[in-house]
């Protein structure tokens, strides 16, 4: 099953478009999680309680199966659940007691990164127009390595992004500066000038170490780093620079056209990238 989450839904359609031509190249069936619903994750600092419920339930909507999340935040909040589901047993009740209201069980698939997925998926398999000549850095986002539980990566030193850059043919630069920073987008409810500070800093510095684009898997990274490349302009006079979300890179190389991969909905400079491969 594929959990889509709100915003790769509602706001970054590129998400969901990209992610769908992609399985369907790699032949992988592909299950839609009927009746699911927000993670909960924007609700965890003022409900916990709300929170848990949402996450449970779409895990018991999952089922026993795999389940691919496309979002780092849906990751962070479901991954999350799972682990206090498993160490609490009043919270576990509490949940158990909640879902059957809605004649659902609670149930623990394995949760999926789209990283750690599409890394396996593309283990051994040719692409039709590799990325080379490309200086790619990836950008992993801070809800993707960094939570409570053991995630798919090193939270100091992740490498699978990289890794799969090295797949599809591209030149992946492992560290450079800010490699790992935040992106800001947590940041912009509260205070939306340290969120364009941040991100205006990560593509400066991606830029002075001579990338010539960002790769993402986060859909709220994809946003402040590639949608508000006007904005960072006007207020940071940051200059625009390529940033693809990673479906997007894997599709290019493995010659998915444009539209499959929602490219026209993205805002940055792409077409440098694409020119280049033309």
């Amino acid at each position: 099953s594929v959990y889509w989450g709100c915003f790769a839904s509602t706001k970054q359609y590129c998400v969901e478009i990209s992610t769908r031509s992609l399985l369907k190249s790699l032949g992988t069936n592909l299950r839609e999680l009927e009746g699911w619903s927000c993670c909960g994750h924007p609700l965890k600092g003022l409900n916990p309680k709300l929170w848990l419920y949402l996450a449970s339930r779409n895990l018991s909507l999952a089922g026993d199966g795999k389940l691919l999340t496309v979002c780092n935040g849906c990751y962070l909040s479901l991954k999350e659940a799972q682990r206090l589901m498993r160490s609490s047993s009043e919270a576990a009740g509490w949940v158990q007691r909640a879902l059957s209201i809605e004649g659902l069980e609670y149930h623990e698939p394995e949760i999926l990164h789209a990283v750690e997925f599409f890394y396996d998926e593309l283990k051994g398999k040719d692409v039709a127009r590799p990325l080379k000549g490309l200086r790619l850095g990836a950008h992993y986002g801070c809800h993707s390595i960094r939570g409570s539980f053991k995630g798919f990566d090193k939270a100091t030193n992740p490498r699978m992004i990289e890794e799969i850059l090295g797949m599809l043919g591209a030149e992946a630069v492992r560290d450079y500066p800010g490699r790992l920073d935040c992106c800001g987008a947590t940041l912009m409810a509260v205070d939306p000038e340290i969120g364009f500070t941040l991100a205006s800093g990560k593509i400066m510095r991606s830029q002075e170490a001579g990338l010539d684009g960002l790769v993402t898997p986060c859909p709220y990274c994809f946003e402040m780093l590639d949608s508000r490349q006007e904005t960072l302009a006007e207020l940071k006079g940051t200059q625009a620079m390529p940033v693809l979300l990673l479906q997007q890179a894997i599709g290019i190389a493995r010659d998915i056209d444009q539209r499959g991969l929602g490219l026209n909905f993205n805002m940055s400079p792409v077409g440098r990238i694409l020119r280049d491969r033309d």
